[in-house]
């Protein structure tokens, strides 16, 4: 018995044992580190409700839910009940938190104004904003963006002045200005959302702080534009750092559309931006153009653009392009690939593009498309230097190809007729579905190949 006393008196004296005596004070153990706040909020929840939001009330809830993020802190969570809750001057979020409500279709953030910003974001730390939708009268917004991500700038942070690594997910917005703008911010993500009512744009990239900022994932979502108004684009990038839009569906209900469904142009002025990755959205009723891809001079180059597996269709355009890509200025677009993507322009009326590639525009791939298209199925300016590898048309007579290059290699086994065999460079080869078998290619046979060499078109 005895023995055990002793072991029991040892154990407490190590409990119990001062802490200098391992060389440890209390001035010495910092509480205040971003790890050590991390790990003191992590689990603690601030239901907005106790810091006197009520739902449904018709009162203004902006000071009470404001509240509830104060007094969450860094790492903090902030809870919103279901209901609509009404938000007069916006919210906003200055520390690493989570907001998040009890699901879109049940927690609503009400706008008070018709130019006000629902959450504007500012801190280099990242947020996570989910579970909620966030509305606004219809048809009446003239400013704002319902969230904004934003740092100050300087900031310090993972990237200087910019708001890094947010996530936005199971989020509706409706009847925006703007739906989401990146401001100052890299590396944010958008999933699992819902745009309904678009007046300016759905989602706009807009981080100027440098050439390598950016770098924004959206997926699995729609975008619905307004039914008045002119709305511009479903998303526009404007930005540094590359950008990845995979899985949206960007439509309208209405005649007219958005002028651009995806419109990435006007990078930062001085360097290269690379990494863009379009892949299987799908795309309907826009007014001009399905993708469009614009490189300046005067701002950056773009480079490495893979625009795959999209679904593009124009009903209810005026002048159509479903893929532009093209440069102003002396600009430059290289390392593109354009494939397997389909593409419905039925507007016999007016002229249309199914794939538009301009001057300055090289290293390119263009194959394994479908192109439903009254007009121009694929449009080549001058000097574009790539390769065009078995696409479909129903444009196979005169107008499968358009403008003249001959600087691009084509192969093309489906066929064009013997007078709209494009301009091609040597070592191009396309089926001539009315040549004769001649060293010279020439009309009023059965079909033949006809091969780019030296300069001279031969079919033998």
């Amino acid at each position: 018995m005895m023995k055990y006393r002793n072991v029991l008196t040892l154990i407490l004296g190590l409990v119990l044992v001062p802490s200098f005596l391992f060389g440890v004070t209390s001035e010495q153990v910092n509480t205040t580190t971003p790890q050590a706040l991390e790990n003191k909020n992590l689990n603690k929840v601030h239901n907005a409700m106790y810091y006197g939001a009520v739902p449904n009330d018709g009162v203004d809830d902006t000071a009470a839910i404001q509240a509830a993020i104060t007094s969450a802190g860094a790492y903090g969570t902030v809870e919103l009940p279901p209901g609509n809750l009404n938000i007069s001057s916006g919210l906003s979020l200055t520390t690493a938190l989570t907001l998040r409500g009890a699901g879109y279709a049940s927690t609503r953030l009400v706008l008070g104004s018709t130019t006000q910003n629902g959450i504007t974001v500012l801190t280099p730390d990242p947020v996570s904003i989910q579970d909620l939708t966030i509305t606004a009268p219809a048809d009446t917004q003239t400013a704002g963006d319902m969230i904004s991500l934003s740092a100050a700038p300087g900031a310090p942070g993972c990237i200087v002045g910019e708001n890094t690594w947010s996530s936005i997910s199971n989020v509706r917005f409706e009847n925006s200005w703007n739906a989401v703008h990146g401001v100052r911010a890299s590396n944010w993500r958008l999933t699992n959302f819902a745009v309904f009512g678009v007046r300016n744009s759905g989602i706009v990239c807009e981080n100027q702080n440098n050439i390598d900022s950016g770098d924004v994932v959206i997926s699995s979502g729609s975008i619905y534009a307004n039914t008045t108004g002119s709305p511009q684009n479903g998303i526009q990038w404007l930005s540094g750092g590359g950008l990845k839009v995979i899985g949206v569906k960007i439509n309208n209900t209405f005649t007219g559309g958005f002028l651009s469904a995806i419109s990435i142009s006007n990078g930062i002025a001085g360097g290269n931006t690379s990494v863009f990755l379009l892949q299987g959205n799908s795309i309907e009723n826009f007014v001009t153009y399905g993708i469009v891809v614009v490189a300046s001079a005067s701002r950056s180059s773009l480079a490495h653009i893979v625009i795959t597996g999209n679904e593009i269709a124009g009903y209810n355009a005026t002048t159509p392009n479903a893929i532009s890509v093209s440069t102003s200025d002396g600009g430059a677009v290289f390392d593109l690939l354009i494939a397997t993507n389909s593409a419905t322009l039925a507007t016999a009326s007016h002229p249309n593009v199914g794939i538009y590639v301009g001057a300055g525009v090289s290293n390119f791939v263009i194959e394994h498309n479908t192109v439903d298209s009254t007009d121009t199925a694929i449009h080549l300016s001058a000097t574009a230097l790539g390769l065009i590898g078995d696409n479909l048309a129903t444009t196979i007579g005169t107008a499968k190809y358009g403008g003249g290059d001959d600087a691009a290699v084509i192969h093309d086994l489906q066929g064009v007729a013997a007078g709209a065999l494009p301009m091609a460079a040597n070592g191009s080869k396309i089926y001539c579905i009315d040549c004769t078998i001649t060293n010279s290619c020439t009309r009023g046979g059965t079909g033949a190949i006809a091969k780019y060499l030296n300069g001279v078109k031969v079919c033998n």
